[in-house]
């Protein structure tokens, strides 16, 4: 989970992630023989879990977990022969420091490669070159916050797999804690993402929406984000537009499951990719239809619209009444759902905008408005929303910013709030000035900032809560604004 938390490099006077040949190389010395047999160790720094269950992946998981969550601030040695494909996952997990026992175990006549161990000649150098490999590749995906796919990457073993489906299915609360919504990239590699914690904490966030319009539209996703940059959904808008302010458009799309227009362009609807076939694994299909019970189960449409490819269309059996196309979404079927809107659509007054930006501020902060005495100000590439005659935000196509009304409601409700101890006068707040954090703060965060109780200004948050634990200088708040 450490890693999770982008913490790495020297920690406690070490480079973490590590791999060490003997224990002199961290202690410098070697354990007593009385030490030997106690489950665990502790030492200022440094925590040596030496019995655990090796072969039960769940008992594993449960042991390294209870002492990285009590213990943010210490490493973790995880003593043992691991094969070196599954170090990736071991340092997700939480463990900071593994050794080479298995690699010293094999001699120079055993090869390890993806598929097994493999009888061969040199192999002791060739299993120290694939050691010094993978911990390159993970020191670099580390830097460039692309860990998680390395993980995925490298969990063919059914050790890894294991681990990291345990950690995704039955420990999901506690590591959602430690993800980030910093904007990067994403790459969905296979059915594992559908379970990666960023995905189903997006997921959740999105299932208080409410519903903009009366008619719905479902329709697939594309490989340009945001979706409607794209030549599909362009096309899409030249048939339709002007029946849009009558449609609550809803993207499909896996592994994410629903993504509503408004927020096509927020981390991370706009930053993961995967490989498109046309193919739909059953989980996926299972995904997506538990997300759609979820999220439309309170939501009421006079028409439902679709042009949904095979496989997304299993969504559809959770309406009563459905009207559309089956197939790609394309001019000629686009063509097609403009002349069943032209007879079927209902047209109602709703104001969409006003929804659209009651779910873009639940989206980034986790409150729910209501839209009366909502005014909206167009100027351009933003709006200014007002609320009771109160500047509340301002809108840009990166999220919401606050405004004074939406910064006192944060600050008085102790929502995405940071506290300082004294004034600041650069961009950049560092970690020495910080007094606290709330628990919802995450790194990427759009913060209020606040100084003796009151509101000093906004920035991007670099920390969260767990960081106060440990950490004594570094970022702590980017970009910092002040509010007059």
């Amino acid at each position: 989970m450490r890693y999770l938390l982008r913490k790495f490099g020297e920690f406690n006077g070490l480079n973490v992630p590590a791999v060490i040949s003997n224990i002199r190389d961290l202690i410098g010395k070697e354990i007593i023989l009385e030490h030997r047999y106690k489950d665990v160790l502790e030492f200022d720094d440094l925590i040596i879990i030496q019995n655990y269950n090796r072969y039960n992946s769940r008992e594993l998981v449960s042991t390294v977990l209870k002492f990285r969550k009590k213990n943010i601030g210490k490493l973790i040695y995880l003593p043992g022969p691991f094969n070196p494909y599954d170090f990736p996952t071991l340092f997700y997990l939480g463990v900071d420091i593994l050794d080479t026992s298995f690699i010293d175990a094999m001699g120079d006549r055993n090869c390890i490669y993806p598929t097994g161990i493999n009888k061969g000649e040199n192999c002791r150098e060739w299993n120290k070159n694939l050691l010094n490999k993978i911990m390159k590749e993970i020191e670099i995906s580390l830097k460039t916050y692309n860990f998680r796919e390395l993980v995925e990457f490298y969990s063919n073993t059914a050790f890894s797999q294991e681990i990291l489906r345990l950690l995704d299915m039955e420990y999901y609360n506690e590591i959602k804690q430690f993800i980030d919504h910093e904007p990067r990239n994403l790459s969905s590699s296979g059915i594992e993402s559908i379970f990666r914690p960023e995905f189903r904490e997006y997921r959740e966030r999105v299932m208080n929406f409410r519903s903009k319009a009366n008619n719905l539209l479902l329709i697939p996703c594309s490989a340009i984000k945001p979706y409607s940059m794209s030549k599909s959904h362009r096309v899409l808008h030249s048939f339709i537009g002007k029946y849009l302010k009558y449609i609550d458009e809803v993207i499909v799309t896996s592994p994410l499951g629903l993504v509503p227009r408004e927020i096509e362009s927020f981390y991370p609807a706009a930053y993961y990719d995967i490989p498109v076939t046309g193919y739909w694994f059953e989980e996926e299909k299972k995904m997506l239809r538990e997300t759609a019970e979820s999220y439309f189960r309170n939501k009421k449409y006079d028409k439902v619209f679709y042009i949904l490819p095979e496989g997304e269309d299993v969504i559809l059996d959770i309406f009563e009444e459905k009207i559309g196309i089956k197939g790609k979404l394309n001019a000629e079927n686009s063509s097609k759902l403009q002349q069943l809107m032209e007879k079927e659509l209902v047209r109602s007054k709703v104001n969409k905008r006003k929804v659209e930006i009651i779910n873009i501020i639940s989206y980034h902060y986790g409150i729910v408005l209501n839209d009366e005495n909502m005014k909206i100000v167009d100027q351009g590439n933003r709006e200014l929303v007002y609320i009771n005659d109160t500047v509340f935000a301002k809108i840009t196509k990166n999220g919401p910013y606050p405004m004074m009304g939406l910064a006192q409601y944060l600050a008085s409700n102790g929502i995405k709030v940071i506290k300082i101890r004294e004034s600041v006068k650069s961009s950049n707040i560092f970690m020495p000035v910080v007094e606290d954090i709330s628990n919802d703060v995450r790194p990427g965060d759009l913060v209020i900032v606040l100084n003796n109780e009151k509101i000093e200004g906004f920035g991007y948050a670099a920390i969260s809560k767990y960081d106060l634990d440990y950490l004594r200088r570094g970022i702590a708040v980017r970009d910092f604004k002040r509010l007059q």
